[in-house]
């Protein structure tokens, strides 16, 4: 892999071989072997790879970047009449299960191992083609990188270094920690400062996609931490929604639509200037080992309402419509 690498062979939108098959290939007696291509015979048109997982960056800018995996929730918008911008979220777990290459937000000043959002840029004209021949993407790719450079949490602060052997009494990605900054997950990353657990399915929302006035004021690409194995007995602050102006290349942590983790978050039509709305699906409170929560609230509120004690709620509400006023706090002002 070093050698491919050095050689350039490695080099972003350079594999042509699909991992995607029309049939098992042993069925119909297609290639089996590593780095090449099964059935290829699509029934609903052609397939190609743009870009695999591992593969490095070879543009000036950001030169020797690597396209982290696995890459799950995706969006495409043209960045201008000349460029289409791909952006996929990877769907790592970090010390959970492997740490990726970290990378740094707010000048560099904290780092993020686990999952990232990276973007592609495609020259426009080229990929209108690409599917009329059998080069590869490589050809046509103008530009590669992360997408957000600044970073907020729960709290509105900008996102800091751990410290390390203590609380972060500023700047903590609360997704990682208790209110007070106590690092919460069963697992220390090795090479950054912070965990961003398993972004899940993700949706890129344009500005005003539903009309004049309808919808963001904004491109907003949205994704969520999806589910987060915490120590044993840690008390937490939940994963969040993450929402990224893509023009700023700003990344906001979210509470408001609750920390529970999600599969994926979409933008619906508001009908309505004045209002955004989001509907929040699939499973979530998908926490390993929540008890040290469970037991804390317990004993700070007492008994629910009906006098029973709380409990995990672990898909309790899989599916909600959220409505937020635009331009208002969640206190109205």
């Amino acid at each position: 892999t070093i050698s491919a690498a050095v050689n350039g062979d490695l080099q972003l939108g350079s594999i042509t071989a699909n991992i995607a098959e029309a049939n098992d290939a042993d069925r119909v007696g297609a290639t089996i072997a590593d780095g090449v291509s099964g059935d290829t015979n699509f029934p609903h048109g052609k397939i190609k790879p743009v870009m695999t997982v591992g593969e490095i960056n070879m543009c000036r800018q950001n030169h020797g970047d690597v396209y982290v995996g696995v890459p799950d929730g995706m969006g495409a918008y043209l960045r201008n009449d000349e460029t289409v911008r791909l952006v996929v979220q990877s769907e790592s777990y970090g010390p959970l299960r492997y740490e990726s290459y970290p990378y740094y937000v707010n000048d560099d000043t904290a780092s993020f191992t686990g999952s990232h959002v990276q973007y592609a840029d495609f020259d426009r004209k080229g990929l209108s083609k690409f599917l009329n021949h059998g080069r590869p993407a490589s050809n046509i790719i103008t530009g590669f990188g992360q997408v957000a450079d600044t970073y907020y949490n729960l709290a509105g602060k900008l996102v800091g270094p751990r410290t390390v052997d203590g609380l972060t009494t500023t700047g903590a990605h609360f997704s990682n920690t208790d209110a007070a900054g106590n690092w919460s997950v069963a697992e220390l990353p090795t090479e950054a400062d912070w965990l961003m657990q398993s972004l899940c399915s993700a949706h890129l929302e344009e500005a005003h996609q539903w009309g004049e006035g309808l919808g963001f004021e904004d491109d907003i690409y949205i994704t969520n931490e999806e589910w987060i194995t915490y120590a044993k007995g840690a008390e937490f602050v939940g994963i969040s929604m993450h929402a990224i102006d893509l023009r700023r290349r700003v990344d906001y942590a979210v509470g408001s639509v609750t920390v529970s983790g999600f599969e994926k978050i979409v933008e619906l039509n508001p009908q309505h200037e004045d209002y955004v709305v989001l509907s929040l699906s699939g499973y979530n409170g998908a926490y390993n080992n929540p008890e040290g929560e469970i037991d804390a609230r317990n004993a700070e509120y007492g008994p629910r309402p009906d006098g029973s004690d709380w409990v995990n709620p672990e898909n309790v509400c899989p599916a909600r419509i959220y409505i937020g006023m635009k331009g208002k706090m969640e206190d109205g002002k």
